[in-house]
């Protein structure tokens, strides 16, 4: 979706917000050529990986709290495409050990529903994005529709759908920032 989100757009302006070790920062770099694609985390640890995995791209790593009032004023309406990843799951879910051994909670949980973070998001992509530009959001596969409803309180958006994950699983819902 975020592919075709850009496809014909000429050297776009793409950010990840909560991008983690960049897997989707470096992905999109990679293909879309002449992209401009800023990578954005607030755990230094985090972005020691992603500066790791976009060794060889042009990715843009900036360290800063995406729940921060008025982060980048600069990208307003600039903005072509914003993805994220947030820490989404509700914070009473017990999760197992491959994932709470490993994983920083920080990194994952969201808040009692889920979407401290996401509701934080939302408002900067109404703000960064230009007209018909896209936004993707993933989220706990039980906050779907609070995630759609949330986009479309904006009254900003357009297209706004809930995706399922390669398990069938609602996963992130897009959406296109009206022209």
């Amino acid at each position: 979706w975020a592919l075709k989100a850009v496809e014909n757009r000429s050297n776009p302006l793409i950010v990840d917000l909560c991008t983690g070790s960049g897997a989707l920062a470096v992905a999109l770099a990679r293909s879309v050529p002449g992209a401009t694609v800023i990578a954005i985390d607030d755990s230094p640890a985090a972005l020691r990986y992603a500066q790791r995995n976009a060794t060889g791209t042009d990715v843009e790593l900036v360290e800063a709290d995406v729940t921060a009032p008025g982060l980048l004023p600069h990208l307003d309406g600039r903005v072509d495409l914003v993805v994220c990843n947030p820490p989404y799951i509700p914070s009473e879910v017990e999760l197992g050990p491959e994932v709470a051994e490993h994983d920083p909670h920080h990194a994952l949980f969201g808040g009692p529903d889920g979407m401290a973070v996401i509701g934080a998001v939302v408002p900067l992509a109404v703000r960064w994005l230009r007209p018909g530009a896209g936004f993707a959001v993933e989220h706990d596969d039980t906050t779907a529709q609070q995630t759609a409803e949330l986009i479309s309180k904006t009254g900003c958006f357009d297209q706004i759908a809930s995706r399922t994950d390669l398990a069938g699983r609602p996963r992130f819902v897009t959406a296109v920032r009206q022209e």
